[in-house]
C-alpha cells in the first residue's frame, strides 16, 4: 500500500562537525538547494569544535549541535544516539543523511532505534580506518537504504572491501555557478590587498591545514619552484592542526614574505578571483570541491592523482601531478607560471567542465531523485514539490 506523506517532509543530515570546506560544503550546497516545497532540512552536528553554521541559519536552516566532547566509547554512544533520536522525535525526518564514520554509525542507528523511514549514508572517500571501526561500518550496513559516494573511485574502494554494489550510487558533489566565477573587478581588489603585482603569479590554495591536505608539500614545492622563477607568490587559506608548525616551516624554507597563510576566510569565492592558479596537493581526496571552485571561477588548476581528482580535472581542464611529491607540484607550478596563454586556455576550459559536469543543480536534483526512490520502493511518496 502506498502512503502519501505531506510536504515539506524533514531531510535530517547528521555530520560529526560542521568544519570550513569539505562536508560542511557538501551538506551546505545541498541543503540550500532543496526544493523547499517537498523538504524540509535540518542539520546535526555530534561536536561543537569550530561548527560554522551561520552559512546554513542564513538560508533558513536549522543546525543543532550536540556538543560532544569526544567521539569514541560507550558513553559517547548512548548520548550521540539518545541526541540524535530526540531530534528525530521531534521533527520526524522522513530521510536521515549521514556522513563519516563515527557520524553514520551513530546517526544509522538513532534512525533504525526511531524508525526512520530511508537512511543514506555518504561516503565522502575512502579513510584510513581502524579495523573496529569498518566492523561497526558492517554492523550498521543493515540500518542503510543506500550508500552514496562521491566518485568512481570511492566505489570501487567500497565494492573491494565487500560493500554491496546494488547499494551504492555515485554522486558527484557539485558547487553553485552563481556564487563562483570570475571577476576582474574583485581580482584586482584581492591582488592589491595581498601586495601582488600585474606581473607576479599567485598561486593560491584553500584547504583545511591537516596532514591529508600535504600543504607541507606545497611548501617544498614554492621552494623549487621559486628558483627558476622568482616572481611567484603563495596564498594558502584555511585553518588545522597544522598552521603554526607549517608556518615556521615556511620560514625555514626561506619563503618569508613570498607565501603567506590567510588562516580562514569568509570571502572565498572573492579571494579565487585574485588567483593565477590553484593547487590541491592533498595525499588523499574522495572528489576535490575546492577544485570545482576554482574552475568555476575560471582559475587553472592543478591537483594530484588521488582519489576522485582524475574525475574532476579531465585532460585539458587542468593538470594532475602524478604524485603527490613537491617535486612533481612544482613542475606543474612552473609549466603554468610560464605560460599565460596556457593558463587562460585551461581557466576556460575548467570552467566549462565545472558547469557541464559538477553544477549544484545536477548535484542536488539526483540526490533528491535518490531520496524519492528510495521512498517509493518503500511505498511512500512525498506529495507535492515543484520538481516533477
Amino acid at each position: 500500500m502506498t502512503r502519501h506523506l505531506e510536504s515539506p517532509q524533514c531531510v535530517m543530515q547528521v555530520a560529526s562537525r560542521l568544519l570550513p570546506g569539505g562536508v560542511a560544503s557538501y551538506v551546505f550546497y545541498l541543503l540550500s538547494g532543496l526544493d523547499r516545497a517537498r523538504w524540509r532540512p535540518v542539520v546535526c552536528a555530534l561536536m561543537e569544535g569550530d561548527c560554522r553554521s551561520a552559512p546554513f541559519e542564513e538560508h533558513g536552516i536549522p543546525v543543532v549541535t550536540l556538543g560532544l566532547t569526544g567521539t569514541s566509547g560507550v558513553a559517547t554512544l548512548v548520548r550521540a544516539v539518545r541526541g540524535i533520536g530526540a531530534l528525530i522525535r521531534m521533527h520526524r525526518p522522513a530521510v536521515v543523511h549521514t556522513h563519516f564514520p563515527r557520524a553514520g554509525y551513530y546517526g544509522r542507528i538513532a534512525a533504525a532505534l526511531w524508525r526512520v523511514p530511508v537512511v543514506v549514508h555518504t561516503v565522502h572517500g575512502m579513510e584510513p580506518t581502524n579495523p573496529g571501526l569498518r566492523r561497526k561500518e558492517r554492523r550498521v550496513l543493515k540500518f542503510t537504504d543506500r550508500l552514496i559516494a562521491v566518485s568512481e573511485d570511492t566505489r570501487r574502494h567500497l565494492v573491494s572491501e565487500g560493500f554491496p554494489n546494488q547499494k551504492i550510487s555515485v554522486i558527484h558533489s557539485g558547487v553553485p555557478a552563481d556564487v563562483f566565477g570570475p571577476n576582474d573587478v574583485l581580482r584586482q581588489e584581492v591582488r592589491r590587498e595581498l601586495g601582488v603585482s600585474d606581473d607576479q603569479v599567485l598561486v593560491g590554495c584553500v584547504a583545511r591545514v591537516d596532514p591529508e591536505k600535504n600543504i607541507g608539500g606545497l611548501i617544498d614545492a614554492a621552494a623549487i619552484a621559486l628558483r627558476s622563477f622568482p616572481g611567484l607568490r603563495f596564498v594558502v587559506a584555511g585553518e588545522g592542526s597544522e598552521l603554526d608548525e607549517l608556518r615556521r616551516r615556511s620560514d625555514a624554507a626561506g619563503l618569508g614574505g613570498k607565501l603567506t597563510f590567510l588562516g580562514h576566510r569568509n570571502d572565498v569565492p572573492r579571494l579565487l578571483c585574485g588567483m593565477d592558479a590553484f593547487v590541491l596537493p592533498s595525499l588523499r581526496e574522495g572528489l576535490g570541491l575546492a577544485l570545482v571552485e576554482a574552475m568555476l571561477t575560471e582559475v587553472p588548476v592543478i591537483g594530484t592523482a588521488v582519489g576522485g581528482v582524475p574525475e574532476v580535472i579531465a585532460e585539458g581542464t587542468g593538470l594532475v601531478a602524478s604524485s603527490p611529491a613537491a617535486e612533481n607540484l612544482a613542475e606543474c607550478i612552473l609549466r603554468l607560471a610560464e605560460d599565460r596563454e596556457l593558463r587562460a586556455e585551461l581557466g576556460r576550459a575548467g570552467r566549462e567542465r565545472a558547469l557541464s559536469e559538477f553544477s549544484s543543480e545536477a548535484f542536488v536534483r539526483r540526490t533528491e531523485e535518490l531520496y524519492r526512490d528510495v521512498l517509493e520502493r518503500k511505498g511512500c511518496v512525498v506529495n507535492g514539490g515543484k520538481r516533477p
